[in-house]
């Protein structure tokens, strides 16, 4: 019982690094485009 609690614990965890990866992805792409936004307006 207790080892399958771990596992599960394990699994949130990787799930939880995950979505932080994708956001900290889609946050450099927003980013990336906010600053190619900028330069063609000059």
């Amino acid at each position: 019982m207790k080892n399958r609690n771990n596992d599960r614990c394990f699994l949130f965890m990787k799930f939880f690094h995950n979505l932080l990866r994708y956001f900290n992805a889609q946050q450099e792409r927003l980013r990336g485009n906010f600053m190619k936004t900028k330069q063609m307006r000059q």
